[in-house]
């Protein structure tokens, strides 16, 4: 009786082994076709987003084209909100709340993009574009120089760090800084503008003269070269008949010259 017992004892345990053996390996084949299903939803889903982001960024850049920047502005948020996994995004959204004189906004949204992508030029440019704006020109300068040890070949840079330097009233770094940009090319018009300007600063007139001449051999109907050689012109006469030049000069340097030889960038 007792053999008789643990033979049917073995024989039930062994049948169950089988059933549960049986039952595991068709959870695993459950398991292997239905996973790459539910992977393949999931990579569906992911690059529909993605898609769909591509597609509003495109638009809400349209947008800001069209100067349309309000309308911009609630797509680029509802991007920034949902997922700003891409540097164009934050750019783009920094650049619109620039142009909206939105600072904090647009400087927020420049150093969050950078946090991301701490190497990125474009953001790195657009940073320094609203520290001019918001005419904290040093901190422009420290951003623009050191972007600029990191891409010494990028023209922008050196353009808006011409600027920067002149809106410091440094105006011998200016001067070298918009010459690298005429070395780079020579038909960059706002190089020489800000090179002009500079040696007015300096109170080099002639000097200045001659940098408008050369830009207008260049570009002969360029009005804001025009404008700055007939008022390097004026103050030479002035200096040369012994009148004072201080004074009205440094203002009027930075009436004529201003940020938005910049919005090109």
């Amino acid at each position: 009786m007792e053999l008789s017992h643990f033979h049917f004892v073995y024989t039930a345990m062994g049948g169950l082994y089988k059933m549960n053996r049986t039952f595991i390996i068709s959870e695993i084949l459950l398991i292997m076709l239905v996973l790459p299903i539910v992977l393949g939803a999931w990579q569906v889903s992911d690059e529909g987003s993605v898609n769909d982001n591509e597609l509003m960024l495109k638009q809400a850049v349209e947008l800001y084209q069209q100067k349309r920047f309000t309308e911009a502005e609630e797509i680029f948020n509802t991007l920034l909100n949902a997922n700003p996994s891409t540097k164009e995004i934050f750019f783009w959204a920094a650049l619109n709340y620039k142009d909206m004189k939105k600072f904090v906004e647009a400087q927020k949204c420049a150093e969050t993009g950078l946090e991301t992508y701490p190497d990125d030029i474009s953001l790195r440019k657009i940073k320094s574009q609203i520290k001019i704006a918001m005419k904290e020109y040093e901190d422009a300068v420290d951003i623009l120089e050191e972007a600029a040890e990191f891409k010494p070949d990028d023209i922008d840079i050196w353009l808006m760090l011409s600027f920067a330097y002149f809106a410091q009233k440094e105006f011998p770094d200016a001067i070298e800084a918009a010459d690298k940009v005429i070395q780079m090319d020579p038909k960059k018009m706002d190089a020489y503008l800000f090179k002009g300007y500079s040696l007015i600063g300096r109170k080099k007139f002639e000097k200045a003269i001659s940098v408008f001449d050369e830009a207008l051999k260049i570009e002969p109907g360029n009005i804001s070269i025009k404008k700055g050689r007939d008022y390097a012109d004026e103050l030479l006469k002035k200096q040369k008949g012994s009148r004072k030049t201080d004074g009205p000069v440094q203002q009027e340097l930075y009436d004529n010259v201003s940020a938005t030889h910049l919005d090109g960038i």
